[in-house]
């Protein structure tokens, strides 16, 4: 009987073990959010034909829990909201004041998005290589 009782506790004990190592991880900084990792201030190198560099804000949009609002986009003033996954992050195609539409994709690497992107002022299609560094 007091083999059985051991037994059942070390079965008992492991269980709680097991059981506790699947809980989510408290160290994780970006938690259940997707979205987290991409709010913020970014610093951006475009490297299109004007090679410029400007800083963005990244917020969450308060009516969408998977998307964003990114301000002072193209470093025009404009802000598109962009749809956001785990890696990926997409601009739908948007359109604003003075016949600006735009349009893109990027990819999230720790601390990083490279984009490509798309902005059509009703003249002209240019084409933006950019990466976002997270200040």
């Amino acid at each position: 009987m007091r083999n059985f009782r051991i037994i059942t506790i070390s079965i008992l004990a492991s269980l709680t073990m097991v059981i506790s190592a699947c809980d989510p991880d408290e160290d994780d900084p970006f938690g259940d959010e997707v979205r987290d990792k991409y709010i913020g201030t970014w610093r951006v190198q475009e490297n299109n034909k004007k090679k410029i560099t400007y800083n963005v804000q990244i917020a969450a949009d308060p009516g969408n829990s998977s998307q964003v609002l990114i301000s002072n986009f193209y470093n025009y003033g404009i802000e598109p909201y962009a749809i956001v996954t785990t890696g990926t992050i997409t601009l739908p195609t948007q359109s604003f004041a003075k016949g600006i539409v735009i349009y893109g994709t990027g990819s999230y690497t720790t601390g990083k998005i490279n984009w490509t992107y798309y902005v059509n002022d009703g003249a002209d299609l240019d084409t933006i290589q950019s990466v976002y560094t997270k200040l």
